[in-house]
C-alpha cells in the first residue's frame, strides 16, 4: 500500500472533517534511526496531503534530512575541495505534496519547513500557526518570498490560532496574497479594526470573499463599500450578536455589498455586484430588508440559530430567484423555520434551481388540513428539479407513503440524499429509523432509485 496521506495527531485528538479519510496514523518519531521513521521514509515521495498536530520537529526531521557529502566524493565530480571537507545538504523527500497543515511548530523546525515548502511547487492549500509571525524578521522575509515566487498554484492559506495577529506581520503577507494567485485567505485570528481597514483598502477589488469578526465595527462596513466592489461572500457565524448597535453594523455589512452601491477607485467607478452567500448566525427579521438587496444573486443562505418568523424566511423562498442552499438550525429545535399555513397561502417559490433545502416545517396540523390544502403546499416543491440533498424530521419522513415516494421518482430526478434528524424532544430513537426500511413503499422505492441514501444524520446510519 502506497501511503497518499499522512497525520502527526495530537494525542486525544479527533478529526472534526469526517470526510477526511487517513490511510494510516502516524503516532510518533521518537528518533531519526527508528523503525517507524524507516518505513515512513519509504512513502514519503508518494505523499500528498501532510497534517501535524504534534512532533513537528521530529517529522521535519525525517521528511527534510541532512546528508553528508565528502569533499574527496565531489572531487571526483571536478570540483575543488578539501579532502576533509564535509559539507551538509537538505534533502527534501516530500516533493509531491498539494496540501500542508502544521498546527504547531518549534522554532528549531522553522528552517526544514521553509526548505519543505521550497521544495513543493504543486501546492494548493497551506496552513499555518499564527506563532511564526512571531518569528525573526529573516524568517518572515524568507517566507514572503516563498509566497511569492516558489508556490505559483498555492490558492488557499489559513493563518491558525487565537488572540490578536501582530499587525507587522500580518499587513505584509496579506498584502502579498492579493498581489498574488491566491483565491482564499482565512485567519483564526483577529485583526484590530485598523488593521482590517488597511488591508481591505489594499486588497480592493480583488477580494471576494469576507468573513466578519468580532469586535463588529461599522468603519468596517464602511471600507467595504467604499473599496471592495466584488465581495460576493459574506460570513458571520462565529458571531453571537445580541445588542441593537450589533444587528445596526451588521445591517450595514448587508448594506455595503448590496447590488448598485457605487465604488470609486483610482478615477475609476465601479459598482458592488450583490451577495452569493450569506451565512450568520443570530439573524432576526429587521435585517430581511437589507439581505434581500441581493435577491437577484443570492445562492447559498445559512441561518444559525435565526430569529427569523416564519413569513420573513417565505419571503427567502419567494424572491431569491438564484437560490441554490438554503438551510437553519437552532438551538430550539422546537421550533419551526416555517409554518404550514404559511406555505399554502403564499406566492409561489421562485427558486428553481435548489440543490441543498433544509426546512423545518411545523407539524401542528391536522389530518383534514393536510387533505385539503396539502397539493397547495407540493405545488413549490414540484418545480425543485435540481434538488439534490433534503433534510427533514424523522417524524415528518414516518407521513411519507406510496404517493409521496412516487412524487420523488417523478419530480426530483437528481435527488440522491436525505437526511434525516431525530428529535431530541420528540422521543425517536435509531429503531424508528431502521423501522423505515421494512415498509412496502421503501422497498418499492429503492427498486426505482438504488442511488438514493436515506440517512440518520444524528447517528450516521444508512439505508
Amino acid at each position: 500500500m502506497l501511503l497518499r496521506r499522512v497525520m502527526f495527531p495530537k494525542p486525544g485528538l479527533k478529526p472534526k472533517d469526517t470526510g477526511y479519510i487517513l490511510d494510516q496514523h502516524i503516532k510518533s518519531l521518537t528518533t531519526k534511526g527508528n523503525i517507524l521513521a524507516q518505513a515512513l521514509r519509504r512513502h514519503l515521495h508518494n505523499i500528498q496531503e501532510l497534517e501535524l498536530y504534534s512532533h513537528v520537529t521530529e517529522a521535519l526531521e525525517t521528511i527534510v534530512m541532512e546528508a553528508e557529502h565528502n569533499g574527496e566524493e565531489e572531487k571526483e565530480k571536478g570540483e575543488e575541495k578539501g579532502n576533509e571537507e564535509v559539507k551538509k545538504k537538505k534533502v527534501v523527500t516530500c516533493t509531491r505534496l498539494t496540501r500542508i497543515k502544521v498546527h504547531t511548530i518549534e522554532r528549531l523546525g522553522e528552517d526544514k519547513f521553509l526548505t519543505l515548502l521550497e521544495h513543493n511547487p504543486d501546492l494548493v492549500e497551506l496552513l499555518i500557526p499564527s506563532s511564526l509571525l512571531t518569528s525573526s524578521a529573516a524568517f518572515i522575509t524568507r517566507f514572503l518570498k516563498v509566497l511569492e515566487t516558489r508556490l505559483p498554484h498555492l490558492r488557499v492559506l489559513t493563518i491558525g490560532g487565537g488572540g490578536i495577529l501582530p499587525i507587522s506581520a500580518a499587513v505584509p503577507i496579506i498584502s502579498t496574497c492579493s498581489d498574488s494567485r491566491i483565491k482564499f485567505l482565512r485567519l483564526l485570528r483577529k485583526l484590530p479594526t485598523a488593521a482590517q481597514v488597511a488591508v481591505l483598502q489594499h486588497c480592493g477589488p480583488s477580494l471576494a470573499h469576507f468573513v466578519i469578526t468580532t469586535p463588529l465595527d461599522m468603519r468596517v462596513a464602511q471600507t467595504i463599500r467604499d473599496y471592495c466592489p466584488n465581495i460576493q461572500r459574506l460570513l458571520s457565524e462565529y458571531i453571537h450578536i445580541f445588542s441593537e448597535e450589533q444587528y445596526h453594523v451588521l445591517e450595514g455589512f448587508l448594506d455595503a455589498c448590496k447590488p448598485s452601491t457605487a465604488v470609486h477607485m483610482a478615477q475609476q467607478q465601479s459598482s458592488h455586484k450583490g451577495l452569493k452567500t450569506f451565512h450568520t448566525m443570530n439573524f432576526q427579521d429587521s435585517l430581511m430588508d437589507a439581505l434581500l438587496e441581493s435577491h437577484e444573486t443570492l445562492e447559498d443562505v445559512i441561518f444559525m440559530d435565526q430569529q427569523v418568523s416564519s413569513q420573513q424566511f417565505q419571503r427567502v423562498l419567494t424572491t431569491c430567484v438564484s437560490l441554490r442552499h438554503l438551510s437553519t438550525w437552532s438551538y430550539n429545535k422546537s421550533r419551526p423555520n416555517i409554518t404550514f399555513r404559511d406555505i399554502i397561502g403564499s406566492p409561489e417559490w421562485v427558486c428553481r434551481n435548489h440543490q441543498f433545502l433544509y426546512l423545518r416545517i411545523s407539524d401542528s396540523v391536522n389530518e383534514d388540513d393536510l387533505m385539503e390544502y396539502g397539493d397547495l403546499a407540493l405545488r413549490h416543491l414540484i418545480g425543485l428539479k435540481k434538488l439534490r440533498r433534503l433534510k427533514v424530521p424523522i417524524s415528518v419522513w414516518h407521513g411519507v407513503g406510496q404517493e409521496e415516494y412516487e412524487f420523488i421518482v417523478k419530480e426530483w430526478p437528481r435527488l440522491n440524499q436525505v437526511e434525516l434528524t431525530l428529535n431530541d424532544t420528540g422521543g425517536q430513537t435509531i429503531d424508528d429509523f431502521w423501522l423505515l426500511g421494512n415498509t412496502d413503499h421503501w422497498k418499492w422505492f429503492k427498486q426505482r432509485r438504488p442511488d438514493l441514501k436515506l440517512m440518520c444524520a444524528n447517528a450516521g446510519a444508512v439505508l
